[in-house]
This record gives structure tokens, sequence and C-alpha cells, in this order.
């Protein structure tokens, strides 16, 4: 069985030895056999470990100095130990100021340290100073925060320091703290110290969760095999849905792994500082170079709003950043292919897809000349540092290789499960719809235009799909809609969706996603209406 590995990591003196110390001595630990590696420095952090020990917990301090000059060397003593006896669990107590990316570089890659998986990782900070240390301490803390499943917050600091008479409430302050760490790590769960039951509870509940989840599933599998009978029965709706899912899911994979793995590709191997490098300054020219790097480089939203944030923060006019955050996931290579080929190779409606994208991304862009770019950035000093996507650290220092090799693949597996889940959403609820045709028919087939448009403007918001693929899933509503309102589905879900809308509200205030939000949608309205009627109402 493997052994799950626990990692509490945050500055030095934030609290981590006693937190550790604390789980320990929790209830759920109390017959456990614990192997403790220390990744810390100083004899007073050694001295503090001698409290920890008993004859169900082994401690093994590290040098981070060793680990940067022998990783292999550290591993090989771990293997040992692990060899020798059997353990419960592992927890490690990793340097604040040392770079995640190698711990995981001795947990995952070269076959780790044993039979053993990343269970939580737990970042412990002091929350009335975090701000500040973060402000000083650059990218290496956020590479931690970005990884962590908790985030435990001390307010030590305000014990001993009050705020100064005239400074904002406490508690409005306090939120404001917890709320810029939900801008880095949307997915982390914030815990105070004093709620030491619910952490210690979340903890150890993926266990639980897993295990439910299996037995659902087990159970999901007894009963399709007692049901198989009665869902092969010509006349059974749930067969045509089955048969439609299947169909449109066994499509639309190929494009979206294609997609991942060269989104993937660019995110990794070709650096930030060589993209911006081809982008002028002038308008007019940077705006006819973000449509040509739509063309070329093969990158879906989950790349384009990290590049866009960069952008963005080195100076490139805001409107040739928009325009191609907006028009890169609509035009790029994948997504002209897999339109032609879900459209039967109707190069009609690639060309208009294209031309509606095109046109639509540059107005977009344009009406970003009003306003200025720093009233729209949040956190401008954060931006650069980390990657929505799970790719967040200095991956343009590394040297081509095995390391960046591993990190390609977590980063395009870490994309595709990202992904994959809207994909399937918006595949069930068009199936829902097929199977609901005749309804839909009267409802929305003879509605006039405009109607249909902004129902398949609002669904594709509301689906989040890749634009690798959402061509496939568009097609499956030409029975119901016109294909003029599928272009607004095509053309409005890449530029704006619910992912988009959070993934560009951890760098830009709310008035900038919300202007950007709205100024999408009545400007791809807009160019598919008009194109539309230029076609004179049919393709």
């Amino acid at each position: 069985m493997k052994m799950p590995v626990y990692i509490v990591t945050g500055y030095l003196d934030a609290g981590k030895t006693s937190f550790i110390h604390s789980v320990f001595q929790s209830k759920q630990n109390r017959e456990k056999k614990i192997l403790f590696l220390l990744f810390e420095e100083g004899e007073e952090k050694m001295e503090k470990t001698d409290e920890l020990m008993t004859k169900e917990l082994t401690i093994m301090p590290f040098e981070i100095y060793e680990l940067q000059r022998n990783l292999t060397a550290v591993r090989k003593r771990i293997q040992d130990i692990i060899k020798r006896e059997t353990f419960d669990e592992i927890w490690v107590e990793w340097n604040g100021m040392t770079s995640f990316r190698l711990i995981e570089e001795l947990m995952l890659e070269e076959g780790g340290i044993g039979d053993c998986y990343i269970e939580k990782v737990i970042y412990i900070g002091e929350i009335w100073m975090l701000k500040e240390q973060l402000d000083k301490t650059g990218e290496i803390p956020f590479s931690q925060i970005v990884n962590s499943d908790l985030v435990v917050l001390r307010e030590q600091k305000r014990k001993e320091k009050p705020l100064k008479k005239g400074r904002i409430n406490a508690a409005v302050e306090m939120k404001q703290r917890m709320g810029m760490i939900a801008g880095v790590n949307r997915k982390a769960l914030v815990f105070k110290e004093g709620e030491k039951q619910k952490i210690i509870r979340e903890i150890y509940s993926r266990k639980s969760v897993r295990r439910l989840v299996s037995f659902l599933m087990i159970l999901m599998l007894v009963i399709l095999v007692f049901l198989s009978r009665q869902i092969w029965k010509e006349d059974f709706l749930l067969k045509k849905g089955l048969l439609n899912f299947i169909g449109i899911l066994l499509q639309a994979m190929p494009f979206l792994i294609l997609g991942v793995l060269l989104s993937s590709f660019i995110q990794v191997y070709i650096s930030r500082a060589w993209i911006k490098r081809f982008f002028p300054k002038q308008t007019a020219a940077g705006m006819l170079c973000a449509v040509l790097f739509g063309f070329f480089l093969p990158v879906c939203d989950c790349t384009s709003i990290p590049v866009f944030k960069s952008l963005v923060k080195k100076g490139v006019p805001l409107s040739a950043a928009v325009t191609f955050m907006t028009v890169s996931p609509v035009i790029n290579p994948v997504v002209i292919l897999s339109t032609y080929y879900a459209f039967g190779g109707n190069i009609h409606i690639v060309l208009t897809r294209i031309g509606c994208g095109i046109v639509a991304a540059v107005l977009i862009g344009l009406s970003f000349k009003v306003g200025g770019t720093k009233s729209f950035l949040k956190n401008t000093e954060y931006l650069d540092i980390w990657c929505s996507c799970g790719c967040y650290e200095l991956k343009d220092e590394m040297k081509p290789g095995m390391k960046k090799l591993y990190l390609f693949i977590r980063h395009a597996k870490s994309e595709f499960f990202s992904v994959f889940p809207y994909l399937l959403t918006g595949i069930f609820i068009s199936v829902i719809i097929q199977l609901m045709h005749t309804e839909f028919d009267i409802h929305f087939e003879h509605s006039r235009f405009e109607i249909q448009l902004l129902i398949m403007m609002l669904l594709s918001f509301l689906f989040s799909l890749c634009s690798s693929s959402d061509a496939i899933v568009a097609r499956s509503y030409q029975s119901s809609f016109s294909m003029g309102a599928l272009f607004g589905f095509m053309v409005l879900g890449p530029m704006m969706d619910i992912k988009n809308m959070l993934m560009l509200s951890a760098g830009f205030t709310k008035r900038f996603v919300i202007r950007l939000m709205i100024t999408c949608f009545f400007v791809c309205f807009a160019v598919v209406w008009v194109a539309w009627k230029l076609e004179g109402g049919g393709v």
C-alpha cells in the first residue's frame, strides 16, 4: 500500500513545527508510525524537534544545501530507511524560502523516495505579516501557496502589535488578507490557526471521499448491468442518449488531447520573454502581431490568459494584449482543424468563424484604448509569478531535458483534468437538448434569429468548453438552432466564459473583468449578427 506524504511549508518561525506537533498529538495519529523529514536550517530548529521524539516517530533532519548539492544522495538515504521500516505516514517540514519545485523533484521524479504519494500540502503563514513578506521575497513562496491544499493562518503578530489608530476595521482587513490567498490559489481551503479540529479533519478527509467515490462508481456499474437489457431496447430513450453522448465524446477527445499537448508545449518550452520580444508597442502593429500569433500559436484560454497578464505587466499596449487573448483561442490551428472536421469539411463555416473571431477580437481590443492600464491591475507585483494551469515556476530558466519533460507532462495532465469536466458537462447538456429536440424545435428553431443567438451565446458562457473541441458540441445543436446562432457559440465561448472570468479575476480588478465580459458579449453579438445578415441569413 502506498504511503501518504503530508508537506508543511511556510516562512521560518511561521509555526510549522508547532503545527506538526499538534497534528502528531491528535487522536488520529496516536497509534501511527510516522517518518518526519525535516528540511529546515538552524540549531534552534533541530532542538525543537527533540520534543517530538517518540518510539513511533522517526526524524530525519537535512540541511537544504545537502538537497541542493546532491539530491540523489538525499533521496537514497530516505529510500533506505523506507525499505528497512514500514511507516503509516510521511510528514515533511519544508523550508519556506526554498523552491517547491525541489521537493517535487525529490518526491516524484526518477522513482521518488519509495512507494508513496503527496496527499496534502499545507501552508502555514502569519496573516498580519504575510503580504509584506510576499512583497519582499518574490516567487518562491508563491510556488508553495499555489500548490497548497490547505492554508493555515496564525494571528500572533496581531496580538503583539495591534493595528494603528485610523486603519480600517480588523475584521475587514482580515477578510482582505485571506482574500489575497484566494487570489493566488482558489482551490486551497483557508483556515485560522484556532480551527484545529476542522484542520485535522480536512487533512484526513480525502481518503474517506475516495472510498465514497469508489463505492458510488461500483454501485453505478452494478445498476447499469441490471438495467442493461432495458437500456438497449430500441424504444428506450436512454439508449439514444448514451449513444449520442459517447459519439460526441469520442469525436471531441482527440482535439482536446491535441490542444492540451500543444498548449503545454508552448507553455513549458517557449518562454514568455520570446513571445514578448515580438510584440511591438504601437497599437496597430501590436494588434496585427496579436492576430498573426493567434494563427500560428496553438494556445487555448488556459495559456492565453497567463500570457496576457504578463504582456500587460511588461507594458504591452492593453489593446494589443486583449486582442491576443481573445483572438488566439478562436483562430489557432487546432481550432481551425477541429471546426473543419466537426462540420464535414465545410470551408465556408471555418472561414466565417475565423473572420468573425478576428473582427470581434480587434474591436474588443480597440475598445480598451479608452481607460488606463494601471486602474485594471490588481496586485501587480504578483501577476507574473504563477500560472493558472499549474506551471508556476522557473520554466524559462530550466534547460531542456528530463526536468522540463516532467514539467510538460505535469502541465498537460493538470490542464486536461481541469478542462475535461467542462467538456463532459457541455456534452451532457447538449445530449439532453437533443433528447428534447421536439420541444426545442417549437421554442427555438422557428424563433427570431436574435433570440437563438442570445441563447447560444449564453450556453457558450455557461459550458466553459475548450476551444479545441467546442465545434463538436456546437454541431450537435444544428437541429435546434440556425448556423448563425452556432457562430455566436463558437466565437464568444473561447473569448469569455465562466472559467476565463475566474482566471482573470485573480489578477485584474472586478471593474476590468466585468467590462471585458460585457464588451465581449455585445461585440460578438453585433459581429455575428452583421455577418449572418450579410450572408443572407444562411450558410
